[in-house]
C-alpha cells in the first residue's frame, strides 16, 4: 500500500479508532513537541506508520497504526510500548502528526524529483534538535563518541542487531556505553557527531526498533543493511555486546565448512564451523551469513547459504541404527547434496547387568557450627554398570556411551537404583535438591544428584562427619570414592596378611623396640604412635558407642589427610598389649 493510499485511509477512519478523550490528549502531546519522529513501511496490501513519542517513562515510546486491505474490506489497528499498549494518547499523537504534515512525502516534487519520504521527518526533527542543542565547545558538557553496539538476535541462524551508543571513557580504560536514544531531557543525544556519522546513525535509526529489555535495537537484515554495516565498522567505532571486548574491525571473508561431530552417546550431529577462526567464533544472519569472531576482535561475511546453515542446525542427532536408512535417502534430496555423508553407524552393544551404586564423597563451601567454620560434606550417587557410569538424574530414554569403536546401550535397573537410594536415606543422608534452604555456597555446587547429612534445620553436616560414616555406607554395598575437593584419603581396609609385628632385641640391652602396624601397597604405616595418642585421648571411647555393634569399624587418623578403617575387634586387639 503506497503512502497516499494510507493517508487518505487514515484521515477517513482513524476517529474509528480512538476516542475523543483520548484525541485530546494526543494534540497536547503533538502541541509539546513529543512525536520525536515517524516514519512509513509498506507491505503489498497493508502499511504502517510508526512513531517515536516521548511519554511520561525516561526512554520514548514507540507507537504505531496499520492499515490493512482485503478487497473492499479495510482494518486499523493500533500499537505502542507503553502500558496501555494499544489505542492510547501516544497513537492518537502520531496520527496527528502524520495529518497535520499531510501526504506525499513517499511523491515527486513538481519537478519529477524523488523526495526523501520517510526520511524528512525524522531528519527535520534531528537537524532541529541539533540546533537546539550545539555542539559543546572544549571544556563544555561530555559528550562522549558515537559508537555502534551489536548484539545476536534471533532464529536459528541468529540475525544481527544495531544500537547507536554514547561512549565514554571508563575509569580503567576502555569504554562504557550508553544507548543513544532521544529523551525529554536530552532529545539531541547525536548532537556533536560529525556529518558522516549522523548521517549513519540516522539512517540506522530509520529502521523499525526491537526492544530488547529496555532498550531499542535495530535489526539488520536486507543487502542494504550489509552495505550499512560495512559502513559503520569503516566510521564509527563497533563493538559485540560490550564495549569492554574490544572494538571490532571488517573481517576477510571466510569459508563455511559443514561436518559430522560424533557424540558420547553413539550419534552424531551436522555442525557448522567457520575457517580460520577461534573457537568462541558465532554465526550470524543479516540478508547472508556473517561470524563475529571476538578473540580476533573481526566481524566479516561467511560464504555460504543461509538456507543451508539452518537445515544444518536443525538437524536432529543421528542415531547408529538411522545411518542406513539416511544413506539410501540421501541421493534423493538435492539440498543434502552439499552435505558430507554420515559415518557408518557404530555396532551397538545392548548390556543388561547389575548396577553398583558408587558414592563420591565432596566437600564445598563452608559452614559455622559453635562458631567453627568447617567445609560441608556430601556425597554425589551414581551408578556402575560394568564400566559404564550413569547419574541417579536425569534418566534418558536410551542411556547409550560411546567407547571406542562400538556403542553400548544399558537397560536400566530402576528397581535396585531406588533401593540404593533407600539405604542411603536410611543411614541419614538427604537429597540435597529436598532441602529447603542451603548455605548459599553449598547451593551453587549442589544438583539432584547429591545427598548431604541435616543436623538441625540449615545446618549441614562436615566432611568429617561423612567420612565417618564411610565403614557402614562399604557394609550397605556402596563402592566410596573421593574428589580433590574432600579433605581427607580414605585407606582400605587392611587384610590380615597386610599386619606386621617385628621385635628389635639387642643383647648389650635389657630393652627392645615394638613395631606394630599394616602395610598398605609397600607403604608400611607404624601404628603404634597413633594407639599411644588415642590411649592418652580422654575423648576416644574404647567400648562401641550407643548403638554400634561390636563388629563396627573406626577411622583412625594416620595424618591431617589420611584415615584408617580399623573393627573395632581388631583395635582392641592392638590395644590389649598397651594396656596391660
Amino acid at each position: 500500500m503506497d503512502e497516499r493510499t494510507f493517508r487518505d485511509l487514515l484521515a477517513h477512519r482513524w476517529t474509528r479508532l480512538i476516542d475523543p478523550p483520548t484525541t485530546e490528549r494526543g494534540a497536547e502531546y503533538l502541541r509539546r513537541g513529543r512525536v520525536l519522529a515517524t516514519h512509513y513501511e509498506s507491505g503489498e496490501r497493508e502499511g504502517a506508520l510508526i512513531g517515536m513519542v516521548q511519554g511520561s517513562a525516561r526512554d520514548p515510546y514507540v507507537a504505531g497504526v496499520r492499515a490493512t486491505q482485503d478487497g473492499e474490506r479495510i482494518e486499523l489497528d493500533s500499537y505502542c510500548t507503553c502500558p496501555l499498549q494499544f489505542e492510547c494518547k501516544h497513537v492518537a499523537a502520531i496520527v496527528l502528526h502524520a495529518l497535520r504534515d499531510g501526504g506525499g512525502e513517499a511523491a515527486a516534487d513538481d519537478n519529477g524529483s524523488a523526495q526523501l519520504g520517510p526520511w524528512r521527518a525524522w531528519l527535520d526533527a534531528l537537524h532541529a534538535a541539533q540546533a537546539a542543542h550545539p555542539r559543546a565547545a572544549p571544556g563544555g558538557r561530555d559528550q562522549g563518541v558515537g559508537g555502534i553496539l551489536l548484539r545476536a538476535g534471533d532464529g536459528v541462524v541468529p540475525g544481527l542487531l544495531a544500537q547507536p551508543v554514547r561512549l565514554r571513557a571508563a575509569q580503567r580504560g576502555g569504554f562504557s556505553a550508553e544507548p543513544m536514544r532521544p529523551s525529554w531531557s536530552d532529545p539531541a543525544p547525536w548532537a556533536g557527531l560529525g556529518e558522516v556519522e549522523f548521517r549513519l546513525v540516522a539512517e540506522l535509526r530509520m529502521r523499525t526498533p526491537k526492544y530488547v529489555g529496555s532498550s531499542d535495537w535495530f535489526h539488520l537484515r536486507d543487502a542494504a543493511d550489509e552495505a550499512l554495516l560495512e559502513r559503520l565498522l569503516a566510521a564509527l567505532p563497533c563493538f559485540f555486546e560490550r564495549a569492554a571486548n574490544g572494538r571490532l574491525a571488517a573481517g576477510p571473508r571466510r569459508a563455511l565448512r559443514i561436518g559430522w561431530n560424533e557424540l558420547d552417546d553413539g550419534s552424531q550431529k551436522l555442525a557448522l564451523a567457520i575457517d580460520a577462526t577461534s573457537p568462541k567464533t558465532r554465526l550470524l544472519q543479516v540478508a547472508g551469513l556473517w561470524y563475529v569472531d571476538p578473540d580476533a576482535h573481526a566481524l566479516g561475511r561467511v560464504d555460504g547459504e543461509v538456507r543451508l546453515a539452518e537445515a544444518v542446525l536443525r538437524a536432529p542427532p543421528l542415531l547408529p541404527e538411522q545411518v542406513p536408512l539416511l544413506l539410501e535417502r540421501w541421493r534423493d534430496a538435492p539440498l543434502l547434496a552439499a552435505l558430507p555423508a554420515p559415518a557408518a553407524g557404530a555396532q551397538i552393544e545392548r548390556r543388561r547387568v547389575a548396577p553398583t551404586p558408587v558414592l563420591t564423597l565432596r566437600a564445598l563451601g563452608s559452614a559455622g557450627v559453635g562458631g567453627a567454620a568447617h567445609p560441608i560434606g556430601s556425597v554425589r550417587l551414581g551408578f556402575d554398570y560394568a564400566g559404564v557410569r550413569l547419574p541417579v538424574a536425569p534418566v534418558a530414554p536410551r542411556e547409550r556411551r560411546r567407547l571406542a569403536d562400538r556403542v553400548v546401550e544399558i537397560q536400566r535397573d530402576r528397581a535396585r537404583e531406588l533401593a540404593a537410594v533407600e539405604r542411603l536415606e536410611e543411614v541419614g543422608f538427604v537429597a540435597a535438591d529436598l532441602l529447603p534452604r542451603l548455605p548459599g555456597d553449598a547451593r551453587d555446587g549442589l544438583d539432584a544428584n547429591d545427598f548431604v547429612l541435616e543436623h538441625g534445620r540449615s545446618a549441614l553436616a562436615g566432611a568429617d562427619q561423612v567420612l565417618a560414616l564411610v565403614p557402614r555406607l562399604r557394609d550397605l554395598g556402596f563402592r566410596v570414592e573421593s574428589d580433590p575437593t574432600f579433605p581427607f584419603d580414605l585407606l582400605d581396609e587392611p587384610g590380615d596378611a597386610d599386619w606386621y609385628a617385628e621385635v628389635d632385641e639387642d643383647a648389650t640391652n635389657p630393652w627392645f623396640d615394638l613395631r606394630l602396624g599394616v602395610d598398605l601397597g609397600g607403604d608400611r604405616i607404624d601404628l603404634l604412635p597413633v594407639l599411644h595418642r588415642l590411649l592418652t585421648d580422654p575423648a576416644f571411647p574404647l567400648r562401641p558407642r550407643k548403638g554400634e555393634s561390636d563388629d563396627a569399624v573406626w577411622l583412625v587418623p594416620i595424618d591431617a589427610r589420611r584415615r584408617l578403617p580399623l573393627p573395632l575387634a581388631k583395635l582392641r586387639e592392638l590395644l590389649a598389649p598397651l594396656l596391660e
